[in-house]
């Protein structure tokens, strides 16, 4: 057999495996299984995923984070030998050394389920964030779901039994029953829409167990109606949280909008500071400490996005730990901060510090 003749086996094979990866959730395999090597994108088209900027390819080279129609038109590898570990769509933390520049490594790990104690298939590990297919874990947990999809736009609407979820491919956050969830890898793989199972699990007020052990992921309960956003979140506390968001960092990305509630959530948490977002973003006592207060432009409306990110942060996303203060460390006094705060994060234009 000629060394393109076994390439080719290789790759059919391959691809066949990644399909019943991804098709494992839904149904459980008890048999073993071989990874695949992990998958290279070719620099042509521009896809956003958890924050970073990763190029695939255009036609018949599409990735399968974009919107491939087969996963037999994807760039593998090749070249690289399959290895037991690897079989990740995790980021590794380099790429190999006989990668071009680029070029970007994608891999996942295959973790089992299990559904109160019983097994369910199989998700896929991503970095820390565990993902499966929003359909098959609806059948899984056994909620029936009605769902529309818009190709064009990624968008898919799932209504149940007092939910109506919508979930967007390639954004960062889900929206179930006027309510928001932060939530990374959220994209279609191969025609089936993934999303961290965590997230997915409290739009049922279902919980989930991490086994680090055995590397394994328990749902646990019944499936139960989501509180809507109308009565769930203090509407005064929305309201001014949104508006300090986005006069703070309506130009930022999601995670620096989080970042900016957070600062003002931490603050109202801190004994030292105010008890309300109200009176926190307004607190002049030892000088004013949001200058938007001052220019005004606390006062406009925020847009959808910042009204989101507030809700993320009133759900208990937090990216900034206990960080009290942000600063544009180009116009801001950034060296008092540094010298006298603890560094914690860097997002888009602002410094954050504890």
């Amino acid at each position: 057999m000629s060394r393109n003749l076994k390439k080719l086996v290789a790759l059919i094979c391959a691809v066949l495996l990644c399909i019943g990866t991804l098709a494992g959730f839904a149904v459980a395999d008890d048999e073993e299984t071989t990874p695949v090597s992990d998958i290279v994108l070719t620099p042509q088209r521009t896809v956003e995923l958890s924050g970073d900027t990763y190029e695939t390819g255009e036609g018949e080279h599409s990735s399968f984070v974009t919107l491939a129609a087969s996963l037999a038109l994807v760039e593998f590898a090749t070249e690289r030998e399959a290895e037991a570990e690897s079989a990740a769509i995790r980021i590794p933390e380099s790429v190999p050394e006989d990668a071009s520049d680029d070029v970007t490594v994608l891999s996942y790990t295959e973790i089992p389920v299990y559904i109160d104690g019983e097994s369910a298939g199989t998700a896929m590990k991503i970095g820390d964030v565990t993902c499966v297919p929003v359909t098959g874990f609806f059948e899984a947990v056994g909620f029936d779901v009605e769902a529309q999809w818009d190709q064009d736009t990624g968008v898919a609407v799932y209504k149940g039994d007092g939910l109506e979820l919508t979930v967007y491919a390639y954004e960062k956050y889900l929206v179930a029953n006027d309510r928001c969830f932060y939530g990374e890898y959220i994209c279609n793989v191969n025609g089936s829409l993934i999303a961290p199972v965590r997230e997915l699990a409290r739009c049922l007020g279902l919980e989930v167990e991490w086994d680090e052990t055995n590397w394994t992921v328990n749902i646990k309960g019944e499936p139960l109606p989501l509180e809507s956003g109308s009565t769930y979140y203090n509407q005064e506390d929305l309201y001014w949280l949104s508006r300090i968001i986005f006069a703070e960092s309506g130009n930022q990305p999601l995670e620096g909008m989080i970042g900016v509630g957070n600062v003002v959530l931490n603050r109202v948490e801190d004994p030292t500071c105010p008890d309300t977002v109200y009176d926190v973003i307004f607190d002049d006592e030892y000088g004013v400490q949001f200058s938007v207060t001052e220019t005004g432009t606390i006062f406009l409306e925020p847009s959808e996005l910042a009204v989101r990110a507030a809700k993320m942060c009133l759900e208990g996303c937090n990216l900034v730990g206990d960080s009290l203060f942000f600063v544009n460390p180009t116009i801001g006094a950034s060296n008092w901060f540094a010298s006298t705060r603890t560094f914690v994060a860097s997002i888009g234009d602002h410094d954050f510090y504890a």
